[in-house]
């Protein structure tokens, strides 16, 4: 089972028509998936559950797939507004566990994870300091120093 964020009227198949100065190919052009063309018109299906964990192949397969899920998600994000993602977010709220289960992803391969820096800056700073976490996430920065911190993200995740 699936959802879908938007509706689903995209074609199966697109047929590319050469431009009128061009010759026709003699290869045959590579048709795009039904995914790909979903995608394109930025709609996203989201399995109910996550992909099972399996061995060899499929693991890696689930893996790559999770992965441009994510990356898909994270480019929506920097490029609509902020009530555009909100919108996307309320209207599918299951987005948000496969983008977080993404970055999570993302962040296990960095040599450093910025919050854990900034984390260790305001425990060596003062306790008073009242700090503003926007993107919180799981709102690790709350959980990890003294300080009063509001945080803020598009779906509470840890409340």
């Amino acid at each position: 089972a699936s959802t879908s964020v938007a509706e689903e009227s995209a074609p199966t198949h697109v047929v590319a028509e050469p431009r009128p100065a061009e010759q026709p190919s003699k290869k045959p052009r590579r048709q795009p998936s039904a995914e790909a063309v979903e995608m394109s018109k930025l709609t996203l299906h989201v399995p109910a559950e996550p992909l099972p964990a399996a061995k060899g192949r499929r693991v890696s397969a689930a893996e790559r797939l999770q992965g441009a899920r994510f990356r898909m998600l994270n480019e929506k994000l920097y490029t609509t507004t902020g009530g555009q993602a909100y919108s996307l977010f309320s209207k599918n709220p299951a987005l948000f566990e496969v983008y977080h289960t993404g970055f999570k992803s993302q962040v296990a391969r960095w040599p450093v994870n910025p919050i854990d820096k900034i984390i260790r800056d305001i425990q060596d700073g003062s306790p008073d300091v009242v700090v503003a976490d926007f993107g919180c996430g799981e709102a690790k920065l709350s959980q990890s120093v003294p300080n009063t911190v509001h945080s803020f993200d598009l779906v509470a995740h840890n409340e």
